[in-house]
């Protein structure tokens, strides 16, 4: 059974999608059949949002006489993914319309089985919303509608997947894909809590790493350049590898020299990336410098940027252009910046540093001290 509400509107599962502003859709399954499912799996991250989601919905189903729901990584892959998709691909529905994950046209199901959730005989739901910045706003909009509210408020499920995306280039903004499952799986798991498959396990993992973490002890070892910690490796920019490089530039290497340099050649793009993983509280310092023969401003420029496991863009941190070539609070050409990233925590994202330069009169962005704090 397929429904969508969306601000008044109803849509078929076949009709010609008309896209507004704000948007939910929801659908239900209970049926037996066989799924092909492949072996994804893995844990995912949460940010404060979608936690408080499940505050709220576990808040909402107990005053309603429900037990509280767990959260299954598995399902939150899934949810993650669609989210991604949708915004990528530029469509709000339940069927994959266009996917960097699954096959066209998959259902909710198909991509929960190919994410590691594979329980055909299970009840399955999902609801989706677009357009609303936190879990308040996504909750009541469900709340508020019949077949979204049955699907929260359904007995049956014991496991939920929960995901939100911003990708502010996208028609609607915001994106929440909420999965439900009445079989406890692998992944599931209490808030702040590892999955039971890694709890059983943990200790025994513990033992084994102990001597090692012994031998090495809490502070850098020799042989340890690479890492500054704080989540972020080679950021003093040192040594070759650790950060991926995309460059116009045959056998441009962008990093190596005590410094990372970006640009300085005409029709450039060069890009820095480095998958980090977001903890509460943190910020990311760095320091960036600008040289350039430009003489209008401004014509090339760098872009401090958190992209997705895909490199599709999250949101754009800083920027700076030409234009800031030689400015700096102590005259040496350096700018010392620093970017709260509070909002992202509990997440995995790429690191990227993108410069682009035109045709003529080439700027250089140089790069260095990235830190996670």
């Amino acid at each position: 059974m397929f429904s969508s509400a969306r601000k008044g509107m109803s849509m078929s599962r076949s009709g010609r999608q008309s896209f507004l502003r704000l948007a939910v859709a929801v659908i239900a399954l209970a049926f037996s059949m066989s799924i092909l499912a492949g072996s994804a799996r893995a844990q995912s991250s949460y940010d404060g949002e979608e936690l408080e989601f499940l505050r709220v919905i576990n808040e909402y189903r107990e005053n309603n006489g429900l037990p509280a729901l767990i959260l299954s990584d598995a399902l939150s892959v899934a949810s993650e993914r669609h989210d991604e998709d949708m915004a990528s691909y530029n469509f709000f529905a339940h069927e994959t319309l266009g996917s960097s994950y699954f096959p066209i046209n998959s259902e909710p199901w198909d991509r929960m089985a190919l994410s590691g959730y594979d329980y055909p005989d299970s009840y399955r739901a999902e609801n989706l919303a677009a357009g609303y910045e936190t879990a308040e706003e996504a909750f009541e909009a469900w709340r508020t509608s019949p077949g979204h509210n049955v699907n929260m408020l359904d007995a049956k499920q014991r496991v939920i997947g929960v995901a939100r995306i911003q990708e502010p280039d996208s028609y609607y903004g915001w994106y929440w894909t909420t999965d439900f499952g009445s079989e406890l799986d692998p992944t599931s798991h209490a808030r702040g809590e590892a999955p039971s498959e890694q709890r059983s396990s943990r200790n025994e993992e513990d033992q084994r790493k102990q001597p090692e973490r012994d031998r090495q002890g809490s502070g850098r070892t020799e042989g340890d350049g690479n890492k500054d910690g704080a989540g972020v490796e080679n950021g003093s920019m040192d040594k070759d590898g650790v950060w991926e490089q995309k460059t116009t530039r045959e056998g441009y290497d962008l990093t190596g020299e005590g410094v990372a340099r970006l640009g300085g050649y005409d029709g450039a793009k060069d890009e820095l990336l480095q998958r980090v993983r977001i903890k509460r509280g943190q910020k990311l310092t760095y320091r960036v410098r600008v040289e350039t023969k430009e003489t209008e401003h401004p014509a090339d420029g760098l872009v401090i940027r958190l992209t997705d496991g895909a490199g599709r863009h999250l949101v754009t941190l800083k920027s700076r252009t030409d234009a800031d070539a030689r400015r700096s609070s102590d005259g040496d050409g350096w700018i010392e910046e620093s970017v709260d990233l509070s909002r992202f925590a509990g997440r995995t994202v790429k690191l990227a540093f993108l410069a682009k330069t035109d045709e003529a009169r080439p700027t250089t962005f140089y790069v260095d001290d990235v830190a996670l704090k």
